[in-house]
């Protein structure tokens, strides 16, 4: 989780006035109330770009750059090699055609036997009208499986608002490249709703103003014409990291990709599992919640169980959170 020196490589190379901080659980604990205060909608994505946010205000900036926009444009996230591969799929095509109440009959039956969110998931795919984006985006996106929903609320049969909103832009959708019907899925979904929210909220939170020119208007609307053959090549990016050259450093460009993300594993199930199990039991006291569920939650973060995703609990908590602000 410590990128500070590929920074430093980029600050020697352009000769920049480079500032590190060093971030522990212990900070973490004492912020997180104040983060979780400032969400005006519920997220899991906000802390990051909250602390960032202060530490560059406190500096004295008051105007920054992000590169918000780089991964969704440029081929930056694995979902978009999963998405090609199963559009370019010709069984999966054919499988397709076989009529949907029969496949989902047959693999209905499979889903009731594991627990395995991944296999759930792959299973689920298989049972898709068709393979087109509006219907495989939301799956490769979603957080939580369907019968982890009926486990953890009371009411768990919810319409499903990305691919009613994907399939209103269907004709536009098909009209584009494959890779960049991702890419405007991602604008669509969990990029307008999620990172631009969050980043929008929490660097107004210091009064800070952060600009992303990887959307701008007329570079996002060329990026989106271009072909898939265009955007594929070595790592994450290749048609941005080929833009650049020698610009950036070949430590940079050769690194494995990461997230900007926080150790929230280690974290969640060591020094902030007492906060985090607070405001699950919060939860339970909730009558549109599941308290059963929400226990097997909290016996699995007890017990340190390795298969349970640190996603499942934080979003959770941050959910919780954002109840205990706005709604009592």
């Amino acid at each position: 989780f410590d990128e500070s020196g590929y920074a430093r490589i980029i600050a020697e190379k352009y000769q920049t006035n480079h500032t590190v901080f060093e971030l522990g659980a212990s900070d973490m604990l004492s912020m997180i109330p104040e983060i979780l205060l400032a969400q005006d909608s519920p997220s899991g994505d906000g802390p990051n770009t909250y602390i960032v946010s202060q530490l560059t205000k406190e500096a004295g900036i008051k105007v920054v750059l992000s590169g918000l926009g780089g991964d969704e444009l440029f081929v930056g996230y694995e979902n978009f090699h999963r998405w090609k591969k199963l559009n370019d799929n010709p069984l999966l095509h054919a499988w397709a055609k076989i009529p949907q109440g029969l496949r989902k009959w047959g693999i209905s039956g499979l889903q009731n036997l594991t627990t395995n969110a991944k296999f759930w998931r792959i299973l689920e795919l298989l049972k898709v009208e068709s393979y087109r984006i509006d219907e495989v985006y939301p799956l490769l996106r979603q957080v939580f499986t369907q019968p982890e929903y009926s486990k953890l609320l009371q009411k768990s049969n919810f319409p499903n608002r990305a691919k009613k909103m994907l399939g209103s832009q269907l004709p536009s959708l098909l009209d584009i490249p494959v890779y960049s019907q991702y890419s405007r899925a991602e604008i669509l979904g969990y990029t307008g709703n999620v990172l631009l929210k969050d980043t929008d909220q929490m660097s107004m939170a210091h009064g800070l103003e952060v600009r992303e020119p990887f959307f701008d208007l007329d570079l996002a609307s060329w990026v989106l014409r271009q072909p898939d053959t265009a955007k594929e090549g070595f790592g994450p990016k290749p048609m941005l990291t080929r833009a650049l050259g020698d610009r950036l450093p070949s430590e940079i460009v050769h690194r494995p990709k990461m997230g900007f993300s926080f150790p929230w594993r280690q974290w969640l199930f060591g020094p902030l599992k007492p906060m985090a199990m607070e405001f699950l039991q919060a939860l339970q006291r909730r009558p549109e919640w599941n308290a059963k569920g929400l226990q097997t939650i909290m016996d699995r973060l007890h017990s340190n169980d390795p298969k349970l995703p640190w996603t499942r609990v934080w979003y959770l908590v941050a959910l919780s959170a954002w109840m205990e602000n706005n709604l009592d």
